[in-house]
């Protein structure tokens, strides 16, 4: 259970008896865990305000104390500040740094491992590449003109830099921003302005980093503009996207009131409305939602499959070869798995497919009972879903009358107070994983080692 709920659920009979039965069925794992402190919710904590890195083995929380701020980061405090802009505390998506802005006087600085940047008269939040090893912000001068502070460089003051408009390539090796002057918008891409528009959405790169594309407004037509080169106009367009391999691209566009999707140039079929299209890892599939008068389905590779009152989450395995997407049937939900229908449930959650696309699980509820469905099968409580690499083993938590327990597939392992609203469970290895609980009023890094009995 998450400990931002304040409150305990508590299972009913019925389920206890049909979670044995299936319990007998499994192998029973060992689990050993190595758990370590990561500092105690002291007082004038910000719980509320709590951090995770996407490793999954690192936190921080601000702390406000009589003479400052302070971090409390991986278990230990950092030093005191005169004070700290609690929500600009950030790690870099390889969770390898970690930053966030402070304030002395009437200036505010960055700081970043522990480092204090340039003051200035306004900072905003850190931005990092994927691979952590590149950061930007917008710094606020004294004469109200803003300027990226790009890998610690202050760069070209600009009238105005739109604060959530920071962008790095997935390489990490390009930047972009969005500034604007006289009215009009423009992308800085490597330094080098683009044309303005009234209006432009988010930039795209693709994988390598060596395209780019984004949305733009001219006039009150929109058309996509790829690698500098504008493409048709239409009344609307949005959900761009590249494939992995950067050779093909896709969009959602209306014409008339009609929407259809764009794929490599090429328009699709007419719908009354067009979700963003998406690629398959392996580049060579495509698939988008769509609706048609009160049905909604999915279309993949321009092939339409069966309708149902709703569909959302489109999603291949890693290889690309399966798709699974949600779907409501009246006052039901089902997965479908290649056209294939889970068991119908009240609410279906959060769903894992493996990268073989063999094994399935996804946290499901009936009445008032939560199950997580692995397999076809039905195991007690859903809560945190993570799975191994390999697919072989689904780790999940089970919340009691007392807490909340470590599951492995059928497994039960030990209780905690409840498991950090937030944080991830991650594999570290194909049988370890690690997650961040509460016991006591003392958060611990677990970390958890599967072996056979």
């Amino acid at each position: 259970m998450d400990l931002s709920l304040g409150g305990l659920r508590v299972f009913l009979a019925a389920c206890a008896v049909l979670c044995a039965c299936v319990l007998a069925k499994e192998k029973p794992l060992k689990l050993t865990y190595t758990e370590t402190s990561m500092g105690k919710l002291s007082t004038g904590a910000r719980p509320d305000m709590m951090i995770f890195a996407a490793n999954g083995q690192r936190l921080a929380w601000p702390i406000k104390r009589s003479d400052g701020w302070c971090v409390q980061l991986d278990g230990k405090e950092t030093r005191l500040v005169e004070w700290l802009l609690p929500h600009t505390l950030a790690f870099s998506p390889d969770s390898a740094h970690f930053a966030y802005v402070a304030q002395k006087g009437d200036r505010m600085y960055m700081v970043l491992d522990d480092v204090d940047g340039k003051p200035y008269k306004e900072v905003s939040r850190i931005v990092f590449a994927r691979n952590g090893k590149r950061s930007a912000y917008i710094a606020t001068r004294d004469d109200g003109t803003q300027a990226i502070v790009l890998d610690g460089q202050e760069g070209q003051p600009y009238p105005r830099i739109h604060l959530r408009s920071l962008f790095f390539s997935p390489d990490g090796t390009r930047f972009a921003f969005v500034v604007e002057q006289a009215g009009k918008k423009r992308w800085i891409i490597d330094g080098r302005e683009g044309p303005a528009y009234e209006f432009v959405g988010p930039i795209v790169f693709s994988a390598d980093g060596k395209r780019w594309g984004h949305v733009a407004d001219h006039g009150g037509r929109q058309c996509v503009v790829i690698d500098g080169v504008e493409q048709p106009f239409y009344d609307q367009v949005g959900g761009f996207s590249f494939s992995p391999d950067g050779q093909r691209f896709g969009y959602a566009a209306s014409r008339s009131r009609r929407f259809m999707a764009i794929i490599d140039g090429k328009e699709g079929k007419e719908y009354d409305f067009v979700a963003a299209p998406f690629f398959s890892p392996d580049s060579k599939r495509v698939v988008y939602e769509a609706n048609r008068g009160k049905r909604w389905m999915v279309v993949l590779d321009g092939e339409e499959q069966r309708t149902y009152d709703r569909v959302s989450s489109p999603t291949f395995n890693e290889k690309g070869d399966r798709m699974i997407y949600w779907a409501k049937v009246e006052k039901k939900e089902v997965l479908v798995l290649d056209g294939q229908e889970t068991a119908e449930y009240d609410r279906i959650g959060n769903f894992v497919l493996s990268a073989d696309g063999t094994r399935l699980a996804f946290a499901a509820k009936k009445e008032i009972e939560d199950y997580l469905v692995l397999d076809g099968k039905e195991l007690p409580g859903a809560g945190y879903i993570t799975m191994s690499p390999d697919g072989k083993y689904v780790a999940h938590s089970k919340d009691t009358a007392f807490g909340s327990l470590v599951m492995v597939n059928a497994t039960e392992g030990k209780q905690y107070d409840g498991f950090l609203k937030g944080s991830r469970w991650v594999f570290t290895a194909p049988d370890r994983f690690v997650l961040m609980a509460g016991k006591g009023g003392e958060v611990l890094k677990v970390e958890v080692q599967i072996s056979e009995q």
